[in-house]
């Protein structure tokens, strides 16, 4: 069974007694996924300062970035170029490591300091696998800032999962005083809820997930978007899965247009055939 757990502003306090309202029927259509904001570059090599486990899935890497200040703008994505564990950020071949696209988390420009949060899972792809085994002194290259900023609408509404959490927290943390923001987020259980500085007229909602395969966190979403403001932007960072369900299900209940929404595939499962981007 699912269970939604709710963090009410201004505090952080878990509220248990969140509900979703009824659901009415509206249109949607799928947003591509966000190209780049900067000019193709060279990457640049970062070194591991410090590791540490923020939930039980979740590892968070800070690198070493001279010029950490281009990444807290509105551009909050990179792309990793991710060795193997103790190698060389090219392979043998001369070809480039594998590549994985996450969110800056932290900026801390005075340290010349970035934050990125690696969720780890199995069977590991390059990227867990990365998180996973990082250490102090290990070499990462990095390309970014990537990405394009939200518009500034008059409400805001935030999907995803443990992948999209980074974003997620950064857009609240980082909005303008007194924009409204509506977010929800599917996590494991109760330890992978993180933490997010919630002001008024912002709403976090963790969304328990329930045993198997199936997730419901695209149902939930379109009860979350609904209702009579139109002034409004929705941004969802999902499996391909939910990626899918939640597009057809905003065909079917929101009258948003195509410049209202952005539904983007952060991951698959090993058996889906849903893009990736």
């Amino acid at each position: 069974m699912d269970v939604l757990r709710r963090v009410s502003a201004p505090a952080t306090r878990r509220n248990r007694n969140m509900s979703l309202r009824p659901s009415t029927p509206h249109l949607v259509r799928r947003a591509a996924p966000a190209p780049s904001s900067a000019p193709k570059e060279a990457p640049r090599t970062l070194r591991v300062l410090a590791t540490r486990a923020v939930t039980p899935r979740l590892r968070r890497i800070t690198l070493a970035c001279g010029d950490a200040a281009p990444f807290a703008g509105p551009a909050m994505h990179a792309r990793l170029l991710v060795p193997c564990p103790r190698g060389p950020l090219r392979g043998a071949d001369g070809a480039p490591a594998a590549s994985r696209y996450y969110t800056i988390r932290f900026v801390r420009p005075e340290a010349g300091e970035i934050d990125i949060d690696v969720v780890l899972h199995a069977p590991a792809g390059p990227g867990a696998c990365w998180g996973a085994e990082a250490r102090p002194g290990d070499r990462v290259g990095l390309i970014g800032p990537l990405g394009r900023p939200v518009p500034p609408v008059g409400r805001l509404v935030l999907v995803g999962d443990e992948t999209a959490l980074p974003v997620i927290g950064r857009l609240i943390e980082e909005a303008a005083p007194g924009r409204r923001i509506d977010a929800l987020v599917e996590v494991a259980d109760r330890d992978e809820e993180q933490d997010v500085a919630c002001g008024p007229g912002q709403r976090l909602a963790f969304l328990h997930r329930r045993s198997g395969r199936g997730s419901r966190l695209a149902q939930a979403a379109a009860d979350l978007a609904r209702g009579p403001d139109r002034d409004l932007f929705l941004y969802a960072g999902v499996e391909a899965g939910t990626a899918r369900d939640l597009t057809s299900l905003a065909r079917e209940r929101l009258a948003l247009g195509s410049a209202q929404a952005r539904i983007v595939t952060y991951w698959r499962r090993q058996d889906d055939d849903a893009p990736v981007r």
